[in-house]
């Protein structure tokens, strides 16, 4: 069954955008001073556990894009193979009838 390249290759520079955005704010995240008071450490703590929340949150999003983009290329290698089988049957039928062409003659 032949890959789709076309449909990989069109949908590969969004899912390569939305990942490398993911690891740049990965990378931003919110940093927990030990220096200062309870309360403060509490605070950033939380706000780390919000930060890390939002990208779980796109993580899902972009993973569902990628499930989606995925299917759409099942999708389209199911109907690729419907074609060559298709084509296939065809050729095997102007092949016999050509055969039985030649053969009458």
């Amino acid at each position: 069954m032949p890959v789709p390249w076309t449909t990989i290759i069109t949908a590969l520079p969004g899912l390569i955008d939305a990942a490398s955005r993911l690891f740049k704010k990965a990378d931003r995240s919110p940093k927990i001073d030990p220096s200062g008071t309870e309360s403060e450490q509490v605070a950033a703590i939380i706000k780390r556990l919000e930060y890390y929340e939002s990208l779980e949150m796109e993580q899902a999003k972009l993973l569902q894009e990628t499930i989606e983009q995925l299917q759409n290329v099942t999708v389209s290698s199911s109907a690729i193979a419907r074609r060559a089988n298709i084509a296939t049957a065809l050729s095997i039928i102007s092949l016999i009838t050509a055969a039985s062409v030649l053969l009458t003659k």
